[in-house]
């Protein structure tokens, strides 16, 4: 009977130990700039479920502010939550179907309300564009890690 006692609680010290060795190796989320051009990530930034962040630039015709927000989902997915921008601006998403988004108008703003989702979301580095990401306190000017011309994916990894 003692011996069943200690199989048992052999048996139960294993389990235990493989459970906690699983919960400390559970790998965390990053959003992950990646370089194609350099074929390497260029900057990485922790984040968890529900982070945000934003892309800001200037657009290419318009000479004007864009504002493009993001939500990091429970799959690791990038979702475009919204897009704001002055009245208009060419190719933004004021063409959206209306099924698709909720279009807003105020004084000289639009406001798209989204919920695209992007598994990897690439981004172009502009010449004039002054692409800018914040994402928590970090302010990273696209400019300022790679060459304009070259062809950005940002993704969630988990490491």
């Amino acid at each position: 009977m003692l011996k069943y006692k200690y199989g048992i609680i052999v048996l139960l010290l294993i389990h235990a130990f493989f459970f906690l060795s699983g919960c400390q190796t559970q790998k965390e989320s990053y959003l992950e700039i990646y370089s194609m051009k350099q074929e390497r990530v260029l900057q990485d930034f922790p984040v968890h479920e529900g982070a945000e962040f934003r892309l800001e630039y200037i657009h290419s015709s318009e000479k004007t502010p864009v504002y493009d927000f993001f939500e990091v989902n429970n799959s690791g997915s990038i979702i475009l939550t919204e897009e704001c921008f002055d009245w208009y601006a060419v190719g933004l998403e004021c063409h959206a179907d209306y099924d698709e988004a909720d279009i807003f108008f105020d004084d000289r703003k639009t406001r798209v309300f989204l919920n695209r989702i992007f598994e990897t979301l690439p981004i172009r580095v502009g010449w004039i564009a002054d692409q800018v990401i914040f994402i928590g306190q970090e302010r990273i000017v696209l400019k300022d890690i790679t060459e304009p011309g070259d062809l950005l994916h940002i993704t969630i990894a988990r490491k």
